[in-house]
């Protein structure tokens, strides 16, 4: 047994989260969830700012704890038959000054021309011109500029900007800007996302609403958003996420990432090189280690102070296992016979932690009520939400409205 090589702990045990980054794998049902969910409560009991992403959606549906949790989601929802809507806004600055233009021009960049659901596997010389002067054009010109005045502005060619982009009025222009309107059109033409990161009513926002000690709880649930919009929904809210620490307005909190291969993996490094600046821990979580790049498991492994793991596959084990120790057959034969909800755990040292059942915070009217304060009533709102959503996704993540 496992539990008599090891020195072996109950997780009541843990009085502070380890200090620095840290990492969590194990399979489906191992007790990943339980231990974030942990973590996530013990650092909200010591009046901590803790941000939750979760595509699953089960660890922040059990995490809604009153005068803490402040509950985002893409979602629609009726409250007192209101018809709200959570509105951020991607492109949203601080200041309209060069460097606030700047810092969100490079992740607009970064975001299309790197992730697979919004740069769609191309990006070129265009793509670059038309990010690199439009941009920044929209912003300085247009109060709240969203990706809607971007696209607004290709189509009208209302911009001064680039000589370059004049010279191809006509035919070629059109041609020249059609790479970037397939980029924005399923953004844009999607009533969720478009309520979601493209609005200039922003009713919440991490540059000006104040989440010091809160649980930000974003909800990201895949059964109910759909592959497409959990996955386009989360690396644009962790793109802002990023942008909110550049402009120095988080700071001194802990990211919680459950299903990291369900975001930008090229925003993560940007994060944890931001992060060491204004002392903010990240931790991560994944089911399996060959679901993520070479670049994402290299920046992950180099940047953690600590990590834990539950039973995970073979090819898993031999991987992991060289982060916990030279003695990678013991460690290797460890990971494979670990029993459920039982996590191999180093930080200075290796020991077990047996996982409990976790206490749940479930409370539908912290949901309403996030709504209600950081939310909008809007006009649109169709019936069948969850039949619009599979609609969207069987047109090819594109619908026309």
């Amino acid at each position: 047994m496992v539990e008599n090589i090891y020195n072996f702990f109950e997780l009541r045990d843990f009085e502070n989260i380890p200090d620095g980054h840290g990492a969590i794998f194990g399979k489906t049902g191992s007790g990943k969830t339980s231990l974030l969910h942990f973590f996530s409560r013990l650092l909200s009991e010591k009046n901590e700012t803790v941000i939750v992403l979760d595509p699953h959606g089960d660890l922040v549906k059990n995490l809604l704890i009153p005068k803490k949790s402040i509950f985002i989601s893409p979602l629609f929802r009726y409250v007192n038959d209101r018809k709200m809507a959570i509105n951020m806004n991607l492109m949203e600055t601080e200041k309209r000054d060069e460097l606030g233009i700047n810092i969100i021009t490079e992740t607009l960049k970064m975001l299309f021309s790197m992730d697979i659901d919004y740069s769609q596997g191309t990006w070129g010389p265009r793509l670059e011109t038309v990010f690199s002067t439009i941009v920044p054009e929209v912003m300085n010109n247009i109060e709240n500029a969203t990706l809607l005045d971007i696209e607004n502005t290709l189509i009208n060619r209302d911009f001064n900007a680039s000589n370059y982009l004049k010279s191809l009025y006509g035919r070629a222009y059109y041609d020249y800007i059609q790479s970037t309107m397939n980029k924005l059109t399923p953004i844009t033409t999607n009533p969720f996302l478009r309520e979601f990161i493209c609005s200039k009513n922003v009713s919440f926002s991490f540059l000006k609403n104040d989440i010091r000690g809160k649980v930000v709880d974003i909800y990201l649930a895949k059964q109910e958003l759909g592959e497409f919009l959990s996955r386009m929904a989360g690396s644009a809210v962790l793109s802002m996420i990023l942008n909110a620490t550049k402009f120095k307005k988080i700071r001194d909190a802990t990211i919680i990432i459950d299903e990291i291969k369900d975001f930008s993996p090229y925003l993560l490094p940007g994060l944890f090189s931001e992060s060491r600046k204004f002392n903010i821990r990240i931790i991560i979580a994944a089911q399996y280690v060959n679901q993520l790049s070479k670049d994402l498991y290299d920046s992950i492994m180099g940047n953690i102070s600590w990590i834990a793991s539950f039973k995970v596959s073979p090819e898993d084990s031999m991987r992991i296992s060289k982060k916990f120790s030279p003695e990678n057959l013991r460690i290797e034969n460890t990971l494979l016979n670990l029993p459920d909800r039982i996590a191999l755990f180093k930080e200075k040292q290796l020991g077990l932690y047996r996982i409990g059942e976790i206490i749940k915070f479930n409370n539908e009217e912290i949901i309403d009520d996030a709504y209600i304060k950081y939310g909008n009533e809007i006009d649109y709102f169709p019936d069948d939400i969850l039949g619009l959503i599979y609609s969207i996704e069987e047109r090819g993540n594109v619908a026309n409205f």
